[in-house]
């Protein structure tokens, strides 16, 4: 990276001044807030483990359809299970799906109001797979009660780490701590390359971007403000 000790010097003071502007005026999400949410789980190469997608805080709804996506590099899908949180079943696209879709609705148009957990992913982590996202995204138009008034919710994304990775660990030392933050600032502002993966741990919000949100996130983490890493 080029650029005389002045310039990075300058670049790090800025970054700061917008990292504290940030934090000054960055909000979280009320914590009763309708919420699609896929869980953070744990394996080694060869193992297989279940992600379950859950449904927080439901507003009462008639009908869904999400979409979920992943590192097809790191991660095979199995089976998509139905895990009867409401009478009548999921349906699913094919396994092989990139996005997965998974539908559901109320056959008796009766708004169901039932939180928990919506379907199980069982996937295989592939050899000399890195950490994985498994990201929800949905059409507003897709979710809504029997009124057909849409229902809006959050999404919380969910992880597959391999091994002892941390979400956050952007510095590769199997610590979170202010180191992290540096890297990432650092890499923001083209002092630094991470790695692929930790690119990948490096997105603390879990937006698959890497910016500014990603250090502020991390530094209130450590700051112990009620957020979550991911």
């Amino acid at each position: 990276m080029g650029g005389s000790a002045e310039t990075r010097k300058v670049l790090s003071i800025l970054l700061a001044v917008v990292m504290l502007a940030v934090c000054s005026v960055i909000s979280y999400d009320a914590a009763d807030k309708p919420r699609f949410h896929a869980e953070i789980v744990r394996g080694n190469a060869g193992e297989t483990v279940d992600v379950k997608l859950n449904i927080q805080n439901n507003p009462g709804i008639t009908a869904l359809s999400i979409d979920v996506s992943y590192s097809s590099d790191d991660l095979e899908l199995i089976s998509v299970n139905n895990a009867a949180l409401f009478q009548d079943a999921i349906s699913t696209g094919n396994v092989s799906s990139d996005p997965l879709r998974i539908s559901w609705y109320a056959a008796d148009s009766e708004n169901k109001v039932d939180n928990g957990t919506l379907a199980i992913l069982r996937f295989r982590v592939r050899d000399n797979a890195i950490c994985s996202r498994i990201n929800i995204s949905y059409n507003p138009e897709n979710v809504f009660d029997n009124t057909l008034q849409n229902q809006p919710f959050e999404i919380t994304n969910g992880w597959v780490l391999v091994g002892d990775k941390k979400i956050g660990d952007a510095y590769s030392d199997n610590q979170i701590s202010v180191r992290d933050v540096t890297s990432i600032q650092r890499q923001i502002v083209e002092l630094e390359d991470l790695s692929a993966e930790e690119l990948v741990l490096a997105d603390t919000n879990g937006d698959g971007e890497i910016n500014i949100a990603d250090a502020t996130h991390l530094q209130m983490y450590l700051a112990e403000y009620d957020v979550q890493l991911g």
